[in-house]
């Protein structure tokens, strides 16, 4: 499916919305994101949809709102409860 996203989308998005709703296996979750949030996309499109050119270096630059930053913190921990990363300290979140 993931080989074949554009396909797979316009022809068989009942499928792929199915498939979501049961659950992302996380052997493929990460991947999966990448072409469900359109990431995939904007990154091949990036300097036809920015005056900025490099949008992930122009992300890199901008300051973050201190409450923002607070709350991907919190997040992690429970978005990836098995990552070695995000377990012991239950404090950071």
């Amino acid at each position: 499916m993931l080989n074949r996203w554009p396909v797979f989308l316009e022809s068989h998005f009942d499928t792929l919305k199915e498939r979501c709703r049961k659950g992302i296996p996380a052997s493929v979750r990460g991947r999966a994101w990448f072409y469900l949030s359109a990431a995939q996309y904007r990154q091949a499109h990036e300097y036809e949809n920015s005056s900025h050119g490099n949008l992930f270096e122009f992300y890199l630059k901008q300051k973050i709102d201190a409450k923002v930053l607070d709350d991907i913190k919190k997040d992690l921990p429970r978005s990836f409860p098995d990552h070695e990363m995000f377990q012991g300290d239950s404090s950071r979140g």
